[in-house]
């Protein structure tokens, strides 16, 4: 995990979650893009030291603390309660952010890629899509066997739009089952 492109997404919107996860552990993020955090536990002040925020960034910066929904923000692979994600590409939105596209079974999914940057990417990257009990849509990335991260995709509106903007790309050619369903936003 990159703790300085971290520091980056949470000053650029000024605020940083911590989650405690049922599981013991803990993950840090803006609130869009959560990152398995490793070390020992932090606490609100704790955060501040490992992640090298300074006394004009803490006061620029709202730091929370809170419980995570559910099990889906934990380190283990959970084959049983997964879609396996393929990343099929990437693309440049409207709103000049690069894009992931991640297709499941059914469903093709985006995340802005540049989340993917806090992770030291390898040979072993893989997706896979989870749903919490409350129905929000969940990206996990691992490497390996532990999740790095847990993303929540694009919503229906912006999804759409890239859905649109893939197919011109690729002339009209992507399946009618590309199309997102609601549950992708």
């Amino acid at each position: 995990m990159k703790l300085n492109v971290i520091k980056r997404f949470c000053k650029e919107a000024g605020g940083l979650t911590i989650l405690d996860a049922p599981t013991g552990e803990q993950w840090i993020g803006e609130g869009h893009a959560f990152y398995a955090l490793r070390s020992a536990r932090v606490d609100e002040g704790g955060i501040a030291e490992l992640m090298g925020l300074d006394a004009k960034a803490l006061n620029d910066m709202l730091i929370r603390r809170r419980d995570a929904p559910d099990w889906r923000f934990s380190m283990a692979v959970s084959p049983d309660e997964e879609t396996p994600l393929q990343g099929v590409g990437a693309l440049m939105g409207g709103d000049g952010e690069l894009y992931t596209a991640l297709r499941s079974d059914r469903d093709l999914l985006y995340i802005k890629s540049k989340w993917l940057d806090a992770i030291k990417l390898g040979d072993y990257t893989a997706f896979a899509l989870r749903v919490t009990d409350g129905g929000a849509v969940l990206v996990a990335v691992y490497n390996g066997l532990t999740t790095e991260a847990v993303i929540g995709p694009e919503g229906p509106e912006n999804s759409e739009a890239l859905r649109r903007l893939a197919m011109r790309m690729a002339g009209g050619k992507l399946r009618a089952d590309d199309a997102p369903t609601e549950a992708a936003g």
